[in-house]
């Protein structure tokens, strides 16, 4: 399966998408998204659309001072 995070900050949606590859639900997800086999943060925009996408950190902190950064425009 996988685990979804999301947030909103700065009145950005964000969402961080995380799956396990070895179940067949969590390995179609990822695809179709673009990721195999990693981690990876979505970032959604207000109408829904994706506005960033990228194989995700490997800690909980990277990941959230990549978030943090995003959301203040860098």
């Amino acid at each position: 399966m996988w685990k979804e995070l999301v947030a909103e900050l700065n009145g950005k949606k964000l969402t961080m998408v995380d799956f396990d590859r070895d179940t067949e639900e969590g390995d179609a997800y990822a695809r179709s998204h673009g990721f195999v086999g990693q981690p990876a943060i979505v970032i959604f925009d207000t109408s829904g659309e994706i506005a960033h996408k990228q194989h995700g950190p490997s800690t909980a902190k990277e990941t959230e001072a990549l978030i943090r950064k995003w959301a203040d425009g860098a």
